[in-house]
């Protein structure tokens, strides 16, 4: 089996360029053999989208991330569309925080517990984070009447309010495990 000089450039390109797919991709799925998978994918579509490239708008380099960035975005948005199951009518959904009706001590003791957690979760965020997240999904305002309590534009509001519910989460993780 020869290599052409056309196969060889690819490989020399794909090379080049591999780490960089792999760890962008494992960013976006957080598993190892995933990231590899898309990083081939990856390759794969540069390769036939090659000739589309225009030397006159910018570097390969820089269209390469972008038509992989697309590429992981796409693979996001369709694992998530198939992550969403609809519930059955006649399911109720699952209850994993307590009850607030509920009046047996355990109920009263888990509801004090989780507000004890939330409420440490929330004075570990920063104040800007913290006071959009709590607007967001305490008090239940949309994004622009956020932005307009906060007097910033709707895009940084929604930023804030991203980052708030990561940086939420990662402190929660440890007692969401349980769950």
């Amino acid at each position: 089996m020869q290599i052409t000089a056309a196969q060889s450039k690819d490989e020399c390109f794909y090379s080049d360029f591999e780490p960089r797919f792999k760890r962008m991709a494992f960013k976006f799925t957080r598993n190892s053999y995933q990231a590899e998978d898309l990083a081939q994918e990856i390759s794969l579509k540069i390769h036939q989208n090659l000739s589309s490239f225009n030397t006159e708008i910018g570097s390969l380099e820089n269209w390469a991330m972008r038509l992989g960035k697309n590429l992981l975005i796409d693979h996001y948005r369709a694992s998530k569309r198939s992550r969403e199951v609809e519930m059955p009518e006649n399911e109720a959904p699952l209850q994993t925080f307590p009850n607030p009706s509920a009046t047996d001590p355990f109920s009263k003791l888990l509801r004090r517990e989780t507000a004890e957690i939330l409420d440490r979760a929330f004075k570990r965020l920063p104040f800007k984070l913290c006071e959009a997240v709590k607007l967001r999904d305490v008090e239940g305002l949309t994004y622009q009447e956020i932005s307009e309590h906060l007097e910033v534009p709707e895009g940084t509001a929604k930023s804030r309010i991203n980052r708030g519910r990561k940086q939420l989460a990662k402190y929660l993780s440890p007692y969401l495990a349980a769950f």
